[in-house]
């Protein structure tokens, strides 16, 4: 089972009750793109640089049809491997996987992150070029972004119909984010409280958090454990069905079936969060958001669609908890533009920092 460290955990504490000492509050900050990395300035600089991929890797998105075409940089990546080319694509900046099928004809799943002045009306229309085409609602705030498949040829044919009005695409991909729980014997019994709730001075002050709604994106949370007291409730769910790019289903509250959890890190997680013996906010509200299976894998896309629910239909005040992890290095500019948009909003949104006893400064773009 991944050690949550947690984040969300943490946050309960450390975003919504004021336990933690005002240096590892400002550690605890998440900074958009265009933010210097304050926190990290006290060990120096922290930027780590793509490695460069071969340059005969065989990927050509240039239109040859238009040399007048706009330049853009185009990123290909795989976990903890990015490599940066150019050519014209009517400006936008596209990221592919190395591992995708070659053929241009086979339709791969994309989420586009367009200029921040599109409207409901223009994603509607860009969204129906799609197979499986599905948008966001700027209109109501949301970030705008369209996710579906369609082929590579018709991406680029796509880009150019709509010059300038498409900042980043992003190809996604099905990745197991969570380990598999280890077996337990049944034996242990914790007798003390760990160091983390200790150190936050969770086990001297109970009840924090009261009023705050946590919500956390992992395999779903078992809402009728003891534990909850009845403060957890079903939110979203978007593993059914698993193709791309799936579908967000509203819970009821109350459902027990609805983005339950049968592999048993987010309830986990959500332990560290709420739990009414160990948890460090335990008088929180806690909201199962299902983005990953019950193997533990997911689509990114369904991250970003989950948390722009949130911006639009969550409560406040709200923690947002996600202790999954992806890659190293990991470059997602729309995932990214989604989390700043939370973060801009009131949000309080804390992540892994690898989650795999490495060094966490690896893991920050």
């Amino acid at each position: 089972m991944a050690h949550c460290l947690l984040i969300a955990g943490l946050v309960g504490a450390l975003g919504a009750s004021g336990l933690a000492p005002e240096g590892d509050l400002q550690l605890m900050q998440t900074w958009s793109s265009g933010q210097p990395p304050r926190s990290l300035a006290r060990d120096g600089p922290r930027s780590v640089r793509p490695a460069v991929y071969p340059p005969s890797f065989p990927i050509d998105l240039r239109d040859e049809a238009d040399p007048r075409a706009a330049t853009t940089t185009i990123v290909i990546f795989s976990v903890g491997e990015f490599a940066v080319g150019s050519g014209p694509f009517a400006g936008a900046t596209v990221c592919t996987r190395p591992t995708a099928d070659p053929d241009p004809r086979t339709k791969r799943p994309w989420k586009l992150l367009l200029e921040s002045d599109a409207t409901d009306a223009e994603l509607k229309v860009i969204s129906a070029e799609f197979t499986n085409g599905l948008q966001t609602y700027p209109d109501k705030g949301q970030v705008p972004l369209v996710f579906g498949n369609m082929t590579e040829d018709g991406l680029r044919a796509l880009l150019n119909r709509y010059p300038g009005r498409v900042k980043s695409v992003q190809e996604d991909e099905f990745v197991k984010m969570v380990d598999d729980p280890e077996p337990n014997d049944g034996q242990s019994e914790r007798r003390t409280y760990p160091w983390g709730i200790q150190y936050v001075q969770a086990d001297a002050v109970r009840g924090r958090g009261v009023g705050v709604s946590v919500y956390v994106l992992d395999t779903g949370i078992r809402i009728t454990h003891n534990e909850f007291g009845g403060r957890a409730f079903a939110g979203v769910d978007l593993t059914t069905p698993e193709t791309y790019p799936g579908t967000l289903t509203t819970c009821s509250p109350t459902s027990t079936t609805c983005a339950n959890d049968v592999h048993g890190h987010g309830s986990h997680c959500a332990g560290t969060v709420g739990s009414s013996s160990y948890g460090v906010a335990d008088g929180a509200t806690i909201w199962s958001m299902k983005v990953l299976n019950n193997a533990g894998s997911g689509w990114t896309t369904w991250m970003v669609m989950a948390e722009q629910w949130i911006l639009a239909s969550g409560n406040r005040p709200a923690v947002v908890s996600s202790s999954i992890q992806v890659g190293p290095n990991w470059n997602d500019a729309p995932w990214l533009a989604s989390t700043d948009a939370l973060v801009a909003d009131g949000v309080t949104v804390v992540v892994a920092a690898g989650n795999s006893n490495q060094d966490a400064c690896t893991w920050i773009r």
